[in-house]
């Protein structure tokens, strides 16, 4: 099994970087740049012309099959992913600091934009209530 370079058979933005594999006699996969994220949803993908032609099986008339001149558009993946999350905050605050947590770090889920971080705070069962700072978490990440 061998890859090559998707821009021999196929031209879309990020061609040259990605890689292609024929999987079948049917499906050609193109790895590309996976810190691309959803940049490439929505955008065609044009097959070379006099690149790809219709699999031909002994026996039948091969010269009659047509070169494939097809534009297809790039979808989200099929399956659901999820982010890796990576939280940093200070190990120790004072009673007058502020609490920073970043979740800049954090990647994906790809292909799809973020639309809501949502903050879930657990402790000690003590029969204290956490809503309140998940309240003002919510709110202040999702204006």
């Amino acid at each position: 099994i061998k890859t090559f370079s998707c821009s021999n058979v196929l031209l879309f933005t990020g061609s040259e970087q990605a890689q292609c594999l024929w999987t079948s006699n049917q499906q050609l996969v193109a790895t590309i740049n996976p810190n691309a994220g959803n940049t490439y949803i929505g955008l065609p993908i044009k097959i070379r012309n006099n690149t790809i032609k219709p699999y031909c099986s002994s026996g039948n008339f091969c010269n009659s099959y047509a070169n494939s001149n097809k534009i297809v558009y790039v979808n989200p993946p099929i399956e659901n992913s999820y982010p890796i999350v990576s939280l940093s905050a200070p190990s120790v605050i004072s009673s007058c600091d502020d609490i920073i947590i970043d979740p800049s770090n954090t990647i994906g889920p790809p292909a799809q934009p973020w639309t809501k971080i949502s903050w879930y705070f657990t402790g000690p069962s003590t029969g204290r209530n956490y809503s309140n700072i998940m309240a003002i978490f919510n709110k202040s990440t999702n204006t």
